[in-house]
């Protein structure tokens, strides 16, 4: 299991993918735009963070690509998984290119879910491209008594969660109410590291809403050691290193809880985004995304992403505009069973 993953997170092949996306994107004029300019990057998290580190490696190479070469300078404003940095880059950057923003992929829900305090539509953002998708794992501990996610179906398994709207409580509860399954989510963790202490400790069993980016980059010897079994994994499709992990969607009790599932599935597609604000000049798009495919085939990029551990599969702008479009066209009952099952949980998505 993940002996591809485990030995390097960029895949092989990388050069001749970036490639073929950079042949899909048209090549805009070289004006110069960005000369004597700076690009501000606005960092949806706190410093120090993968998130945080992702943002800026991007940013930097990108404005290595820019025609120009824009000064580069990072911002971070981290609060309430990065809905402040959303909508300050909504309402708030200018729009001329000069300003991007790094964001949870999750926070694109909120609007549709009606949470007022999300003051922006993600389909008007200039979505720029994500070095990656995300998959979310469902991760337990190897003496745990459930050894597939057949067996969470009649064992009650204790997963830790952070609480609140984050994927460590979402996660599990959505699956509980799709696919029948049995976890018992034990909240007040303040972090993914102090979930991991409660694994060792054996306060809970496993994790639920994991990604398979932070498993590799901060626990891969639990994966090597065989210490934790993956049994799951919530994407659209599998993990090219997972073949053998089976995707929740196939446990839906149904085709209508399948739909409900995908909604969450499908955001994860998303993986690590960069953004731009929205009413940008069509150029200044291109730009960006150009300069983003240019950089994440960059081998000094490829390196530091390699010395990250990290995965470099990359999404272009245009599709992750499109995966939006297709998120805010969710049928109406889809979307409000979604709703109501997590409200059923006690999860209020409003």
């Amino acid at each position: 299991m993940l002996k591809r993953y485990v030995h390097s997170a960029v895949w092989p092949g990388i050069s001749c993918m970036v490639g073929l996306c950079l042949s899909s994107v048209d090549a805009p004029a070289a004006d110069g735009f960005y000369k004597g300019k700076t690009l501000n990057v606005i960092v949806g998290s706190r410093a120090g963070g993968l998130a945080d580190l992702d943002a800026r490696l991007a940013g930097r190479f990108m404005a290595r690509h820019l025609d120009g070469q824009p000064t580069l300078v990072v911002r971070n404003m981290p609060g309430a998984g990065s809905l402040q940095a959303a909508n300050f880059l909504y309402s708030q950057s200018p729009k001329d290119g000069t300003e991007i923003g790094s964001i949870q992929r999750g926070i694109v829900m909120m609007p549709l879910y009606g949470q007022s305090a999300a003051k922006f539509d993600a389909t008007r953002f200039a979505w720029i491209g994500s070095r990656s998708g995300e998959v979310s794992l469902a991760v337990l501990w190897h003496s745990a008594p459930a050894k597939s996610f057949l067996d969470v179906r009649t064992h009650e398994t204790i997963v830790g969660s952070t609480g609140g709207g984050n994927d460590t409580h979402v996660i599990p509860l959505i699956l509980n109410a799709t696919t029948g399954a049995k976890f018992k989510v034990v909240s007040g963790y303040d972090g993914g590291s102090t979930i991991n202490l409660a694994i060792e400790r054996g306060e809970v069993q496993g994790r639920l809403g994991w990604a398979l980016n932070a498993l590799m980059a901060t626990q891969s010897q639990w994966v090597r050691d065989g210490k934790v079994r993956i049994i799951a994994q919530l994407a659209m499709r599998k993990h090219p290193s997972l073949p053998e992990v089976p995707l929740a969607l196939d446990f839906a009790v149904d085709e209508h809880h399948r739909q409900v599932l995908e909604l969450f599935a499908a955001r994860q597609e998303l993986g690590f985004p960069l953004i731009a604000p929205p009413n940008l000049p069509a150029e200044r798009v291109a730009d960006l995304r150009q300069a983003f495919m240019k950089a994440i085939a960059d081998p000094g990029f490829l390196e530091e992403a390699k010395k990250l551990d990290v995965e470099v599969s990359p999404n272009t702008g245009q599709s992750l505009q499109d995966l939006v479009a297709k998120i805010y066209s969710t049928p109406p009952d889809i979307l409000q069973s979604s709703k109501d099952m997590l409200a059923a949980q006690g999860v209020s998505m409003q």
